[in-house]
């Protein structure tokens, strides 16, 4: 893997673990700040995503750069694919 894939992936677990944290604030706060009908199950929902974001961080914590097939260095040229999409 090149370095700048393996870049562009530090980036994308930086960015996610980024978006986790602050999902959880925001999930924090719902449930201290504010009492109502769906405060609870807004949260939940947000806890979810949550649960959802963390398998991918795992997933991509996972990844052995070092181990890159040569059928996926021949497709994509060893650059770390396109890039530049919405996650």
């Amino acid at each position: 893997m090149s370095i700048d894939a393996k870049r562009e992936l530090a980036d994308i677990r930086a960015e996610l673990s980024a978006n986790i944290r602050e999902l959880e604030d925001i999930s924090l706060g719902l449930r201290r700040d504010f009492k109502g009908i769906g405060t609870e199950n807004c949260a939940d929902v947000i806890d979810r995503v949550i649960s959802k974001y963390r398998t991918v961080l795992r997933k991509l914590d996972n990844i052995d750069v070092n181990d890159v097939k040569s059928d996926y260095i021949l497709i994509y040229g060893g650059s770390g694919g396109g890039g530049g999409g919405a996650f």
